[in-house]
């Protein structure tokens, strides 16, 4: 069975593996409906193998109502991004996105090291530096200066006494 599945491997998993430029940071609502346009061969074939239908019902995953269908859909979605994440270098949308979430939480290091390592998060040291990478950007965008921020700048150190 193993040797079926390694055969495969290059055309189900390789395949479904985005460039790292294409790979988003989403909302979690984005992010479904990222998933919805994201449907690669893997997720096809996971969807089979973890439904028993040849097809997903689109009419009832995009409908509010049934829910059920969505969070399967998303649960299909997520074991796919954690396969394909095994083999590519990068975190894959649905790890950003939930790093995002535990980034907004409060959750313990040991607790984020332990999703880190079953891949289902990016680890603190790539959530800390696309932080900065993000703050670095914008700073050489430039900062917009207004003028009572001068006057807040020259003013700092009012009411302080010189001691000598």
């Amino acid at each position: 069975m193993c040797q079926f599945f390694a055969f495969l491997h290059p055309q189900m998993t390789k395949m479904s593996i985005p460039l790292k430029k294409d790979v988003l940071t989403l909302s979690p609502w984005e992010l479904f409906e990222h998933s919805i346009k994201q449907y690669t061969l893997l997720m096809a074939c996971l969807f089979g193998l973890a439904t028993g239908r040849s097809r997903p019902d689109l009419d009832n995953i995009n409908n509010p109502d049934n829910p059920s269908y969505q969070w399967q859909h998303l649960d299909i979605y997520a074991a796919c991004d954690i396969i394909i994440r095994c083999t590519s270098r990068y975190p894959m949308p649905f790890h950003l996105m939930f790093g995002d979430q535990l980034e907004m939480q409060p959750v313990s290091t040991v607790f984020r090291e332990l999703l880190s390592l079953f891949h289902i998060a990016p680890s603190r040291l790539h959530s800390d530096k696309t932080q900065c990478e993000k703050v670095m950007t914008g700073l050489l965008k430039g900062v917009d200066v207004d003028t009572y921020d001068i006057r807040l700048l020259n003013g700092d150190n009012m009411g302080l006494k010189e001691l000598g």
